[in-house]
């Protein structure tokens, strides 16, 4: 019995031209919502101006004690804030000199590189789908949009969040060398002097890594 061939290897051109054009369409999607994410904050940074809460006294007290006086264990943090948010303020001091309208534009950026490795997340999890997806969802999700115009440290916290899932998921899709494994050590480090109540999330994934390269 003779089987006549596919379509596909009849035209392998045809193929072709439809995978350039599918990567193309997807490259202008993602173009779209970055786009999309940086237009929402830009007007957003015009109209709404930062927000503060009973939290952001603490914080910018103790970011001013590592800054002027390199101190992180200033009393503003108390018993149970940790110092990451506001070493992430310090760090950004150079830029912001602790002026609002500067505070939110770095946190703007930090918002679109969370978008951005939204996108790369559901790439490399296969699905160019959920990329966009995930880089819309970040981009236009007002809780998001609203922690970027707080003096919190959720905002801080997604990016290092993002960071991690897109090292831990090129582990998972590749080899567990030293340094990706340094890097995800470190990084939840970060995550846990951001929030310590990360540290159940952070050890589970870097333990269901470990078994599975290594076990």
């Amino acid at each position: 019995m003779q089987i006549a061939p596919s379509e596909s290897a009849l035209m392998p051109g045809r193929s072709h031209s439809g995978q350039i054009s599918q990567r193309r369409n997807y490259l202008i999607l993602v173009g779209l919502v970055l786009v999309l994410a940086i237009t929402i904050r830009t007007a957003l940074y015009f109209y709404f101006p930062i927000l503060l809460t009973d939290d952001s006294g603490d914080y910018l007290a103790a970011t001013h004690e590592i800054v002027y006086h390199q101190n992180f264990k200033s009393a503003a943090l108390r018993d149970w804030r940790m110092p990451g948010y506001p070493v992430f303020l310090a760090l950004t001091y150079p830029l912001t000199h602790m002026q609002s309208n500067r505070i939110v534009i770095v946190q703007n950026i930090v918002g679109v590189i969370c978008v951005v490795l939204g996108m790369v997340i559901g790439w490399q999890a296969g699905s160019r789908f959920l990329s966009i997806a995930l880089g819309l969802f970040l981009a236009i999700n007002p809780v998001y949009l609203l922690f970027e115009h707080m003096l919190l440290s959720e905002g801080i916290f997604l990016l290092i969040l993002m960071v991690f899932l897109t090292i831990w998921m090129g582990c998972w899709h590749g080899r567990l060398v030293f340094v990706s494994g340094a890097l995800l050590g470190l990084v939840s480090a970060a995550g846990i002097l951001i929030r310590t109540n990360s540290v159940v999330f952070f050890g589970a994934c870097i333990l269901s890594i470990y078994l599975v390269k290594l076990g």
